[in-house]
């Protein structure tokens, strides 16, 4: 709304902080929804050079193991490749080095 004096216009505005929506909601029941809006589903996917680098070296340390006689399969299992993947993605931005740490 506008009000006129005599020498200039002043402008008014009415303005509202926050919505009105939640405010009968509790404050345990809010964090429960905001969490629930928050959640990802499903897993992260890994880069391709980390799947590949991890599973690469998954296979190459069951390979050494087995000419060691520590292992009877030369084949890594799942776990193993998953393990190395892992270990591979969190490397994948130390000291800007392509993931090399030393």
């Amino acid at each position: 709304s506008y009000a006129q004096t005599s020498n200039s216009t002043i402008i008014t505005m009415s303005f509202s902080v926050g919505s009105s929506a939640n405010v009968d909601m509790a404050l345990d029941d809010m964090i429960k929804a905001r969490r629930k809006s928050t959640t990802t589903t499903g897993t992260k996917k890994n880069n391709p050079a980390a799947r590949a680098t991890g599973k690469n070296k998954a296979s190459r340390a069951a390979n050494l193991a087995a000419r060691r006689g520590l292992a009877t399969n030369k084949k890594a299992n799942a776990m193993e490749v998953e393990k190395q993947v892992q270990r591979q993605a969190g490397r994948a931005g130390a000291a800007g080095q392509g993931g090399r740490k030393n």
